[in-house]
């Protein structure tokens, strides 16, 4: 579950920090977001989301009449796909245009606040207490539609209220008090996670309802001495005589928004200037925030132009240590080489048996250094001598062949060049194409998280010998059989893991997607009906940490497994990549799964570049906090 995955960390020791007051968000996604439209938005307890001049947006509940919702403290998910709010029955409620889906009912007497997306999208944060004399906890749950649930403790249970939570990219921001019999006490501190390195630090004393927005800015409630003000870093943003609260920084434009005067918006330069009030709203602001051009298509006229596409986009000149070169004809050698290109971080690139093709070749040069290492999928009938000799006359002395008797033995050798003693074993069959390649990606993915997962082949339900003997020797491994082809010949082996099977092959790539991809920005489709594009495809989505789906690309409609997939990971995915012409994902389906993913943005961009490799946030769990406890005091105005 991806939410559970990534905070999971986090509650192993329960080290955040925050108290409880008014929502104050912006739930932005890493700074790699270009900008699109926006609008503030906001919502009072009333059964609208309101947003600035347009109408407004009104969820229904339906357990089981469909009633008009009550919406409170809403926020959008960093890519704008989603709002998350508290409605009537006190219930987590993600919804969109479109959808909607909501979670339990918590216990009677518990009091929820401020619910928010991580900043990847994958997760929900809220505070809650159980009940008026509790201290405030934050708590988590996965924000995938159909998985909400009552969450899992996210700060420590230490009689502290933890409230205020605010995300951006790998950055927590959280407000925390002291408590006394369920109010908030003394000094409001801001504290800040680094959810990478899992460090947290103590930002600010006497401030109160922390917003973090990608550039790093902090803005924050904070006494002037007789009124609650506004304040972005060190500069004091607002100065009338009135209080104000819930700063939100907006996205793709210079302004701020805040309450003042109890629950009318204002908005301000932040960087200072006049204020402004926005009209026809009242309650928390926040924005939304939407991208346009939001998946990119990789293709080119012929499967060697296809490949070195995907090369480009990711791969800038000089800078992979590796190429993995395959025959473009037979898939046989290829359904290991996703992963071991991921693994070896360089491109996958094909070449006929005979010669090298001078796409391929000029890809190589531009990049691969002469000190890179270039791998041969096959023996020489698979990739020629002559064409060795060709690589080598290029300047490219590091030349490794990875060949064997039939295609098992290739996955063998693959696999140890790989890590000859890894993590996890995938298996797939190889008489067919489609789970090999999905899960190359899944493999790749693995390697780059700092361990090492490798693809070996079964004869559809049994074991040919060379990797029967090869299992054995690695049991100490997690197998996952992928398809149920691998489930049948691998079943009984003691260091099963999981198996991942479907009623077909795009049933079985939305699962491995499911089961081994726990959070991702990106997602990567493409045919399921041809192999090359999606050998190339799983190359890059490995390196990227990202799954690869499969659709019948030239249906009216793009396979419903795969929308599935998209549907319920929506909040978190900034891109999908369509590997193939039109030929393989028609523009129809490539604009309905782009919708899916983008809201009603339709832009579909060709043979992007510069692609950068983001993961989730939180990759360790957070440091101790190192304060001591202190007592209770008198409640100060901030901490309203």
């Amino acid at each position: 579950m991806r939410g559970r995955a990534i905070l999971a960390a986090v509650a192993v020791t329960g080290l955040l920090a925050v108290s409880g007051g008014s929502a104050a968000h912006a739930s932005f996604g890493s700074s790699y977001a270009s900008g699109g439209p926006t609008n503030i938005f906001a919502s009072n307890g009333s059964d609208a989301i309101y947003r600035e001049g347009q109408s407004a947006l009104r969820p229904t509940v339906c357990q089981p009449t469909c009633v008009p919702a009550t919406v409170t403290d809403v926020q959008w998910s960093p890519d704008g796909t989603w709002a998350v709010f508290l409605n009537q029955h006190n219930q987590l409620q993600l919804y969109r245009e479109d959808a909607q889906f909501y979670g339990p009912t918590p216990p009677a007497g518990t009091q929820r606040r401020t619910p928010t997306f991580d900043g990847s999208g994958q997760a929900l944060v809220w505070s809650e207490r159980s009940g008026p004399t509790q201290p405030w906890q934050l708590r988590y749950t996965d924000a995938t539609p159909g998985l909400i649930d009552g969450g899992r403790l996210l700060s420590p249970d230490d009689g502290r209220n933890y409230t205020n939570p605010d995300a951006t990219g790998g950055s927590l921001v959280y407000q925390r008090n002291t408590d006394d019999g369920g109010q908030l006490t003394g000094v409001p501190e801001i504290w800040q996670a680094n959810l990478v390195s899992g460090v947290t630090k103590l930002v600010l004393s006497g401030a109160s309802q922390p917003t973090i927005n990608p550039d790093g800015e902090l803005a924050y409630v904070k006494s002037d001495g007789a009124h609650l003000q506004i304040f972005n870093g060190g500069t004091q943003l607002t100065t009338d005589p009135v209080d104000h609260t819930n700063p939100a920084f907006g996205p793709d434009t210079d302004r701020m928004s805040f309450n003042f005067a109890g629950s009318r918006v204002g908005a301000v330069s932040k960087t200072g200037g006049p204020v402004t009030e926005v009209p026809g709203l009242l309650g928390p602001p926040t924005y939304r925030w939407s991208e346009t051009g939001r998946s990119w298509r990789f293709t080119g006229a012929s499967t060697f132009e296809s490949a070195t596409r995907v090369s480009q986009g990711f791969w800038k000149a000089g800078q992979a240590q590796s190429v993995v070169i395959a025959r473009s004809d037979v898939f046989a050698d290829s359904l290991g080489g996703s992963a071991l290109a991921a693994a070896k971080r360089g491109p996958l690139l094909f070449t006929t048996p005979t010669s090298l093709n001078a796409l391929t070749a000029a890809e190589i040069i531009r990049v691969l250094p002469k000190t890179g290492t270039v791998y041969l999928l096959g023996s020489t009938v698979s990739v020629s001598a002559a064409t060795e000799a060709e690589i080598r006359a290029l300047g490219y002395s590091r030349i490794v062949r990875l060949g064997g008797a039939d295609r098992y033995e290739v996955s063998v050798k693959i696999a140890n060049e790989i890590d000859p003693h890894p993590n996890m074993i995938l298996a797939a069959t190889g008489e067919n194409f489609p789970d090999a390649l999905t899960a190359g990606a899944a493999a790749g993915a693995y390697t780059n998280q700092g361990k090492s997962a490798v693809v070996v082949l079964t004869k559809d339900n049994t074991l040919p010998p060379t990797i029967r003997t090869y299992l054995d020797a690695h049991t100490d491994a997690d197998l996952y059989p992928i398809g149920s082809w691998a489930v049948t010949a691998t079943a009984g082996r003691a260091n099963i893991k999981k198996t991942i099977a479907g009623v077909d092959r795009y049933d079985a790539a939305a699962k491995v997607a499911e089961a081994l991809f726990p959070g991702t920005y990106y997602t990567g489709v493409t045919t399921g009906q041809n192999w090359p594009d999606a050998v190339t495809g799983g190359a890059l989505m490995g390196t990227l940490r990202a799954p690869l789906l499969l659709t019948n690309g030239t249906n009216a409609d793009p396979n419903p497994y795969t929308v599935k997939l998209l549907n319920a990971r929506s909040a978190a995915i900034t891109k999908v990549f369509f590997f193939g012409g039109t030929d393989a994902v028609t523009d129809a389906q490539a604009f309905r799964m782009n919708n899916i993913i983008a809201g009603w943005h339709r832009d579909i961009d060709n043979n992007p570049t510069g692609i950068q490799a983001l993961t989730g946030p939180i990759t360790a769990p957070l440091t101790p906090a190192t304060d001591t406890k202190t007592k209770p005091k008198a409640k100060t105005k901030s901490q309203r």
